[in-house]
């Protein structure tokens, strides 16, 4: 962390832009790093010199008595170059651009940029709210009204709008803060910087991620993956599109796009992904209360019929269990509340429950072995009491109060968080508890993809199980193809989408066979086609890979044959993959699932799945002239499994504008 102390405990602050207007975000920003309790020196620059809220102001950069730890700038997009100019001859350490100006000014703001990262300054911005650290007292944004309870979480956004909102919602659920960062267009520090950093703060225990664009895919994926091993991680991407639908050829790409590709980065990194502010918020105030998540079911008390109902459906709906209490338990309660009450789980007190009782019934339900978190629903009047019983419990609780805004404001106080809905609550208690799940499914543009044919060809020296299979351009070279494969054999055109265009023959068992299903085929498609041995077996899976442009190649496993795109089943995992992850792919997805047999079905050959998943990415990574691999299906559960149509598409075009050519071990020549 020792490179971000300049941003986050500066010795020394120059505030360039600082005015005398109120009005002015020069003056709000000043008037934030000296009223947020910064302790050392702050120095505003103005061209006009004087004094400013009671400090010295000196006209440049270059006359400052001293060089800055770090520089604010607050100024007109055309003064930053020059700024950024003095800042780095006066040797400062780092800078905060909250105007726009750099990294967007084309040639001459490329060029500055570089100049800055040779001289040793790094920068944050343009386009940002600022950084706000509060274990170092340092309020360095525009921000009028800030977090004061100081706690684990930091908070890492490109939307200073975002970071507004989130100091909004900490403060009115009393979570702690420990540092935000607004780093706007990234012309310099990125998502990957910060969260390098914030690794190392033994203070940060939760980070919430708010991402518009990343870059350098590779660094942030695996500076998400090492932070996330130590501290919890929420993220929220947003940059939603769909207009690569339209233009998908292969169905790996047409369900792969860049926004789902993100996502399932994030998650393999062992990031929890919200799609939208609501569970963002959500997730933010649950893992700053836990964390560590919990394992084992939900203990829900109340005093009220109706919510709880309603959140005992949230759970089953979620996936989240709600245990029977154990006898000893139920026994413990039912001396506690009223005869008519409900001693199993959920737990109802009733309002008529004497409140004197309500702490010995908490801590009764909290000790239950079977129960991991308690849900607090409507538990009754404003007591500190209540709040306290429920805070000794030694275990995570969540809460959906109604009635009394005095009572929220206990628990939240009390580091419970509180939720709107009971309903919302459940499935904070969800992600908790939630494994990492299958990515979101949709889709990308690719470029002309090479026939079936050609891609079995290129493939069949990776090591990936393939059909054998004889590309023909006439019934009579079909006909000699399928003596040689030997009986029975299947016939198929090249293209892409085969079922759909009735190019498929399958079971074709003579010399009869073929000639009349050739005729068929080349009267409608034309004359090239596949002639293939006839793979069986009981399951049919996809098996395929896309080069991102953001994380690199990455690889999928999901429900393959002609219902791929409808069944939107898929997991997906940055490559490399070695066997272990493979295995979990097929693990989180619906098709895995089948392979396990079922209704008289044979088991799948899992295995041999895993490795084709680790073969393909072994391949991709070492393979950059291509953009897409999609084997499909890929049959399994018979006396061998192989893959039995291919679709590879080359990648576009090399950095000089040039056609690639591929080579047979998928390199560019």
């Amino acid at each position: 962390m020792a490179s971000f102390d300049a941003f986050f405990r500066p010795r020394s602050i120059a505030v360039v832009g600082a005015s005398r207007d109120p009005a002015k975000l020069g003056h709000v920003l000043l008037r934030n790093v000296i009223e947020g309790g910064f302790a050392g020196a702050v120095y505003p620059v103005n061209p006009a010199g004087g004094e400013i809220l009671g400090r010295a102001a000196y006209p440049s950069l270059r006359e400052l008595p001293e060089a800055p730890d770090l520089v604010l700038l607050s100024i007109p997009n055309r003064a930053v170059p020059g700024a950024i100019r003095d800042a780095a001859a006066r040797r400062a350490r780092a800078a905060v651009i909250l105007s726009s100006g750099f990294g967007e000014m084309g040639g001459e703001g490329a060029s500055l940029q570089d100049e800055v990262r040779r001289s040793g300054l790094r920068v944050i911005g343009p386009n940002c709210m600022g950084v706000y650290h509060l274990p170092g007292r340092l309020n360095a944004t525009y921000f009028w009204e800030i977090p004061k309870r100081e706690g684990g979480l930091a908070f890492v956004s490109q939307s200073g709008a975002y970071g507004g909102m989130l100091f909004s919602e900490i403060r009115r659920r009393s979570i702690g803060l420990s540092t935000f960062v607004s780093i706007g267009n990234q012309a310099d520090v990125t998502h990957a910087d910060v969260m390098e950093a914030l690794e190392r703060d033994r203070a940060v225990e939760v980070v919430a991620l708010f991402i518009e664009q990343i870059r350098d895919g590779k660094r942030f994926f695996e500076a998400c993956r090492r932070l996330a091993r130590r501290k919890r991680v929420v993220a929220m991407k947003v940059g939603r599109t769909t207009a690569g639908r339209r233009a998908a050829l292969s169905h790996t790409g047409s369900m792969a796009g860049d926004y789902e590709v993100c996502r399932a980065a994030l998650r393999q990194a062992g990031a929890f992904v919200a799609r939208e502010t609501e569970e963002f918020f959500d997730a933010v105030a649950a893992f700053s209360a836990c964390p560590r998540g919990f394992a084992g079911g939900l203990g829900i008390v109340t005093i009220s019929g109706g919510p709880c109902v309603a959140a005992a459906d949230a759970c089953e709906e979620a996936d989240v269990a709600v245990p029977e209490l154990a006898a000893e338990t139920q026994a413990r309660v039912r001396a506690l509340i009223p005869e008519f009450g409900a001693p199993k789980n959920p737990v109802d007190m009733t309002p008529q429950m004497d409140p004197a009782r309500m702490p010995d019934c908490v801590a009764a339900v909290a000790a239950d072995p079977g129960v991991g978190a308690l849900l607090a629903i409507n538990v009754g009047l404003d007591k500190p009491e209540f709040a306290e019983a429920f805070a000794r419990a030694r275990k995570p609780v969540l809460a959906f109060l109604v009635d009394n805004p005095g009572i929220s404001r206990r628990f939240s106080e009390a580091g419970i968080p509180v939720f709107d809905t009971p309903e919302r609550a459940v499935r904070a208690a969800a992600m908790l508890v939630r494994r990492r799940a299958a990515a979101e499914i949709l889709p990308a543009a690719s470029a002309k993809a090479l026939d079936g044919a050609k891609a079995m060809e290129l493939l069949r020296k990776t090591g990936i199980p393939l059909c054998r299979s004889v590309r023909v351009t006439s019934a009579a070279t079909a006909k000699r193809a399928a003596a040689k494969l030997g009986y029975p054999v299947v016939l198929k055109s090249t293209g892409a989408h085969k079922s759909d265009a009735r190019g498929v023959f399958v079971d074709l068992r003579s010399e009869a066979d073929v000639d009349a299903a050739y005729a068929d085929l080349a009267c409608r498609l034309g004359p090239v086609a596949v002639v293939q041995e006839l793979v069986r077996g009981d399951h049919e899976v996809l098996v395929g890979a896309r080069r991102d442009s953001t994380f690199g190649p990455v690889v999928l496993f999901g429900s393959g044959g002609i219902w791929t795109e409808q069944a939107r089943d898929l997991a997906m995992r940055v490559c490399p993959v070695g066997r272990r992850e493979a295995l979990a792919m097929i693990g989180e997805t619906k098709a895995g699932a089948r392979l396990a047999g079922m209704r008289g079905r044979a088991k799948g050959d899992v295995e041999a799945l895993a490795r084709m998943i680790a073969r393909l990415s072994a391949w991709m990574v070492k393979s950059p002239g291509i953009a897409e691999v999609d084997l499909n299906p890929v049959i399994t559960g018979g006396a061998r499994t192989a893959a039995v149509d291919a679709l590879v598409v080359p990648a576009r075009r090399d950095p000089g504008g040039i056609r690639l050519k591929i080579d047979p071990d998928g390199r560019p020549s």
